[in-house]
C-alpha cells in the first residue's frame, strides 16, 4: 500500500507557480498523507500552498518561528540540536520512514550548497530498499533504480526532455534502452562513465532494463525549455 510523504527542503525555489503546477500533476491520483517542512523549507510552505503535518530540524534557518508556530499549530514540531551527526534531510527521510511512508517526493533538494545537495542525492542509495524516493524541481527529477528491473516509460507522461543514467554502483550490467534516441543492447556502464548522459525517449512506449547494479535515472530539461 502506498503511503506518500512530501518532503520540503530549503533549496532554491525559482518559481512557486510552476512548481505548484508540477506538484498538482504529480499528486493527481493521490495526495501526500505526510507533509514535512524541513528546517528552512518551512519558509516556502505558504507560497506553495502547503500545510505541514510535521516540521523538523535544528530550526536554525526558519524565519519568524513564532509566526509559523501559530500558523502551523496543528503540525508536530520535532526539534534537533544544531550540532548533530545527521543532516536535516536524512532526519526527514528517517521521520517519513518511521511514519510508515514508503514513497517520498522531495522538493528543494537542489541549489545552494553543493555538499548538502550531493549528500541528499546519495541518500537515495541508503534508502533504496523499501522506500521509493523522488527528488524534483522545475528542471530535474531524480530517482534510483536497481537491477534486476524493467522500468517502463510512457513518453507523454514524462514532463522533461532528457533522460540520463548515472551509475552509483561499481558497474551496472545488462542495460537495455528500448525506444530511445540512443538505444543500448546488453551494455555495461561503469562508475564514472558518461555514456548514459543526455538521452531522449522517442517512442510512445519505452523501457530501461537492468540486470544488476544501481543507477540514478535523471529526467531533465534546459532552463529555457517549456514547462
Amino acid at each position: 500500500m502506498r503511503r506518500i510523504a512530501l518532503v520540503v527542503l530549503n533549496g532554491a525555489y525559482i518559481d512557486y507557480r510552476k512548481l505548484k503546477a508540477i506538484l498538482k500533476e504529480r499528486f493527481k491520483t493521490q495526495n501526500p498523507e505526510v507533509v514535512l517542512g524541513v528546517d528552512g523549507g518551512t519558509n516556502h510552505l505558504e507560497s506553495l500552498g502547503l500545510t505541514p503535518t510535521h516540521i523538523l530540524g535544528d530550526l536554525d534557518s526558519i524565519e519568524h518561528i513564532d509566526v509559523y508556530k501559530e500558523k502551523f499549530k496543528e503540525a508536530e514540531w520535532i526539534v534537533y540540536p544544531i550540532e548533530k551527526d545527521y543532516t536535516d534531510s536524512e532526519l526527514a527521510f528517517e521521520t517519513a520512514k518511521s511514519l510508515g511512508c514508503n514513497e517520498l517526493v522531495v522538493i528543494g533538494a537542489f541549489g545552494g550548497r553543493l555538499d548538502h545537495m550531493l549528500g541528499t542525492i546519495l541518500l537515495l542509495n541508503r534508502y533504496s530498499d523499501g522506500v521509493d524516493i523522488e527528488l524534483l524541481d522545475l528542471q530535474n527529477q531524480i530517482r534510483l533504480i536497481q537491477g534486476p528491473l524493467v522500468y517502463p516509460l510512457i513518453k507523454k507522461e514524462i514532463p522533461y526532455r532528457y533522460v540520463s543514467l548515472v551509475p552509483i554502483s561499481n558497474q551496472v550490467t545488462g542495460v537495455y534502452l528500448d525506444g530511445f534516441k540512443y538505444p543500448l543492447n546488453n551494455a555495461t556502464i561503469k562508475l564514472g562513465e558518461t555514456i548514459g548522459i543526455s538521452n531522449e525517449v522517442l517512442k510512445d512506449h519505452a523501457s530501461v532494463t537492468l540486470s544488476s547494479g544501481k543507477l540514478l535515472m535523471i529526467f531533465s530539461r534546459d532552463s529555457e525549455g517549456p514547462f
